[in-house]
């Protein structure tokens, strides 16, 4: 059978940057690892419920997984040349950090928004 795409190049990726074999990936994600197998292969395409379960075993946003697997294509994206990161992975930061952290994001962000705004009410 034909690849299915990059999910099974990008997937391969994520595990080899994780040093993670699939077989770890397969007993977080409570997937059978003849599944993951055929998957990684790009021998069939992941069901939803799969996609879900494998953003939780790497602890990704859903929607980084789904847009990996080709399901939808994410509104906010990364260009080749742009080093700013994405709204997903702003998320993923937030949703990683504990209270404490979250609260000083959350700060920050309203200063740099508030400083922004008063910068372009100047140029006008």
């Amino acid at each position: 059978m034909a690849s299915i795409g990059n999910f099974p190049d990008w997937l391969n990726a994520e595990l080899a940057a994780r040093s993670m074999r699939p077989a770890e990936l397969s007993r977080l994600a409570n997937l059978d690892k003849g599944v993951l197998s055929r998957i990684l292969n790009g021998e069939r395409k992941p069901a939803n419920e799969t996609i879900l379960a494998i953003a939780r075993a790497l602890k990704l946003p859903p929607e980084t997984v789904f847009a990996a697997a080709g399901v939808y294509k994410p509104t906010y994206t990364r260009g080749e040349d742009d080093r700013d990161p994405t709204l997903l992975e702003w998320i993923k930061l937030f949703k990683d950090a504990d209270e404490a952290e979250r609260e000083e994001m959350i700060n920050q962000a309203r200063y740099m928004a508030e400083r922004a705004m008063k910068r372009r009410t100047v140029e006008k």
